[in-house]
């Protein structure tokens, strides 16, 4: 008889074969013992060959590997599909473009021999071994489903990621995993930060054009805003300087930047020049700051033609798509 699994790991994939074959080897090379572990692919309706190329790996893997195929419908929709196809008491959510360090499920699941423990969130580095989240402290929970571990049972009477956070138009998806963990809070679950339960994700920003793919998403905030605004206040977004707690720092540097501008061409036009020397420094300071978020540098690579005049642009981008999210939400009071 097959021996029921303890652990269900759950990977949603849209045409990254390549990448989720990286991913399945840093299962196979768990130091926990895989009889008790079932992998659960969910093909989100890719077409670069993802499901013959996982039914080889599965062939030659020692991991109980399974790949259900569906329509594209986001990865929301395609992580419920992958938990109610599971049978392990814990379903670990993970994503086809990370590698798990090799003690991530042993790690993970000495957690939840405490009974008040429902959901354990992984500490995420990047592949150059520094935090995915800079300025942030464990006891703020993200609910990355890239590294989440929560018992079935719970899961399964919130009722999942909510699609609703998904766009297929627009191709773009977020915060469906804040939407469930404050779901999960507001139930009185305990979620636990587990800071030896490490996955590598690859670099995020490479280009310009990821800052700008990465502006759009805030579409859904105010959606979470509208739904959550208590937990959305206090949990999103929130930066820690020395004594300092900043919350949602890049929204209001992008709303000050664009102040800012707007000042320095009013006194331009006026005639009123003044104070455009300390408005200028302002400006500059300002886009540094843009340009940490996503690029991690201190003084911001200025000769960087394409990513300077990206991130001259990038603040009127995102408040386009947030403020076009409180029209579609109906959620205004997300904006301060």
């Amino acid at each position: 008889m097959t021996q029921s699994p303890t652990i269900s790991v759950v990977i949603p994939t849209f045409n990254r074969k390549k990448e989720l074959l990286e991913c399945l080897r840093s299962l196979e090379a768990q130091t926990y013992d895989l009889s008790s572990v079932e992998v659960v692919i969910v093909d989100d309706g890719s077409s670069d060959g993802t499901r013959e190329e996982v039914d080889a790996f599965a062939a030659r893997s020692r991991l109980r590997l399974r790949c259900l195929s569906r329509a594209h419908a986001g990865p929301s929709a395609a992580r419920n599909a992958g938990a109610r196809n599971t049978g392990g008491a814990v379903i670990a959510f993970t994503e086809d473009d990370v590698v798990a360090d090799r003690r991530w499920l042993e790690c993970a699941l000495r957690y939840f021999t405490l009974p008040e423990a429902a959901a354990v969130e992984g500490r995420t580095n990047l592949m150059n071994s520094t935090a995915l989240r800079v300025l942030e402290r464990g006891e703020s929970p993200g609910f990355l489903p890239c590294n989440l571990f929560i018992r079935r049972d719970v899961f399964l009477k919130l009722g999942g990621f909510d699609p609703a956070y998904c766009d297929l138009r627009l191709n773009i998806y977020f915060r469906e995993d804040a939407d469930f963990g404050f779901r999960l809070l507001g139930r009185g679950y305990a979620v636990v930060s587990g800071d030896d339960v490490i996955v590598s994700h690859p670099e995020q920003f490479r280009s310009i054009r990821d800052v700008f793919r990465h502006a759009r998403r805030y579409l859904f905030d105010p959606l979470l805003y509208r739904r959550y605004p208590q937990y959305y206040r206090k949990l999103i977004e929130v930066k820690h300087l020395g004594p300092m707690t900043i919350r949602r720092p890049f929204h209001y540097l992008c709303w000050f930047y664009v102040l800012n501008l707007i000042a320095i061409l009013t006194g331009v036009i006026s005639g009123h020049y003044t104070y455009l020397v300390p408005a200028i420094i302002i400006m500059f300071v300002l886009h540094a700051g843009l340009r940490f978020r996503y690029e991690r540098r201190i003084f911001p690579a200025l000769w960087n033609l394409p990513s300077t005049i990206g991130f001259l642009i990038l603040p009127f981008y995102y408040l386009y798509w947030f403020v076009r999210g409180c029209l579609r939400f109906k959620s205004w009071r997300a904006v301060i």
